[in-house]
């Protein structure tokens, strides 16, 4: 029930804003750094994000845990209100920075997780740069939503995962799912960044939540978000490495360059998926009660062979006519 109703009334929402989007320009227009080929409204995400804002003010006011559902309710809101601005009037790099490790330091408040002082700025930043991870990810139809609903979906059935937490879940995959229609395989509408901050915070909140009630380990939850991470990650080091400036909009992220060389949007979406369910299943069997020496081992081997794969296919594409143009 819950998952229908989320996924409904994010269709819903979604509709209503590509018409709003389109009476008022709120679009992206074709460019160099981009992947589509005409004006596409954006901001779509926004039905997401108010779906998981309500989501976490019922549970408040149907749970035991009321007051961080309520924190994580005003921290969601937040991240997507940076996001919203951005999209309607783009923000200066530092300001949305400044911005996002506010969000992020409210949402960690929030979580209710016992941090030491000495740990609050290195976690507040860690809970930023994932939110970034969703953001900068965001430039393939289909592909942070799938992302997000294959992580939604996997914790809704985790072992040891609370009733609330299982509803939370289920209501974001919904809201993914109400959205993906609208953008994939053509995209209609494009998240824009009050979505991807959204769906980056909604995630952030389930595997905190799930490592929090003993569910999961924080190398679990890092392989379930191994395929975003580390395109995002080897993208940015590659270019803070070059001494480009890594902030300003790009098309060097893999699944751009996959794009680029040809392959459809739906493709690279199903690519990334595969990863994601292999890590899953992988994070699945680490956790049914592997000593935490393998579990290591299989962390190191599934980030190896992630590695492996993102350098391979980056060089393939790369000597490919397409994928050279800028």
């Amino acid at each position: 029930m819950t998952f229908m109703v989320a996924a409904l009334v994010s269709a819903l929402l979604t509709t209503s804003w590509i018409r709003l989007a389109r009476a008022r320009r709120i679009e992206d227009l074709p460019g160099p750094r981009r992947l589509h080929e005409s004006a596409t409204p954006r901001g779509g995400g926004i039905g997401i994000s108010l779906v998981m804002i309500a989501t976490s003010i019922l549970l408040a006011m149907h749970t035991e845990g009321s007051v961080v559902w309520l924190g994580i309710a005003a921290a969601i809101a937040a991240f997507s209100t940076i996001g919203l601005l951005d999209d309607l009037w783009p923000l200066p790099a530092w300001a949305k920075l400044l911005q996002q490790v506010s969000a992020a330091a409210l949402l960690l408040v929030a979580l209710d997780i016992p941090t030491p002082i000495a740990w609050f700025l290195p976690a507040v930043l860690a809970i930023a740069y994932g939110i970034n991870v969703w953001n900068f990810m965001d430039g393939s139809n289909g592909l942070v939503a799938g992302q997000s609903l294959l992580i939604a979906v996997a914790v809704s059935v985790w072992p040891g995962v609370s009733f609330p937490l299982r509803l939370g879940a289920m209501s974001l995959a919904g809201a993914c799912v109400g959205f993906l229609p609208f953008n994939l395989p053509r995209a209609r509408v494009f998240l824009g960044d009050v979505g991807s901050h959204s769906l980056g915070a909604s995630v952030m909140v389930l595997l905190c939540l799930a490592w929090r009630e003993g569910a999961l380990q924080p190398a679990q939850a890092l392989l379930m978000v191994s395929a975003m991470l580390l395109d995002a990650s080897l993208t940015l080091a590659r270019r803070i490495l070059s001494g480009r400036k890594f902030w300003q909009p790009h098309r060097e992220h893999l699944y751009q360059y996959a794009v680029r060389s040809g392959h459809s949007h739906v493709r690279v979406c199903l690519g990334y998926a595969s990863w994601t369910t292999m890590a899953t299943g992988v994070t699945w069997f680490a956790g049914a009660g592997l000593a935490s020496g393998r579990t290591s081992w299989l962390v190191s081997t599934v980030v190896t062979v992630g590695c492996l794969i993102h350098f391979g296919l980056r060089r393939h594409w790369l000597g490919s006519r397409t994928a050279r143009k800028n």
